[in-house]
């Protein structure tokens, strides 16, 4: 393969900057989270602390062929 270059220019159609937002399932349907981002991110390293990491790029690759 070829050298990668960055250019630090952004290509048409990328997208730069990217929030999620709420408020319009809030507005048209009531929904309310039930925990806050931070109770969600906690929750989240809890469970990534329980889980065992496993490497299974030969499987996923025989699977492909």
């Amino acid at each position: 393969m070829g050298d990668i270059k960055i250019s630090k220019q952004y290509r048409k159609n990328d997208i730069r900057h990217c929030f999620a937002d709420n408020n319009k399932a809030q507005k048209l349907l009531g929904w309310k989270p039930k925990v806050t981002l931070e109770e969600g991110f906690k929750e989240l390293i809890k469970w990534s602390e329980r889980e065992k990491a496993e490497n299974s790029f030969g499987k996923a690759e025989k699977e492909l062929k």
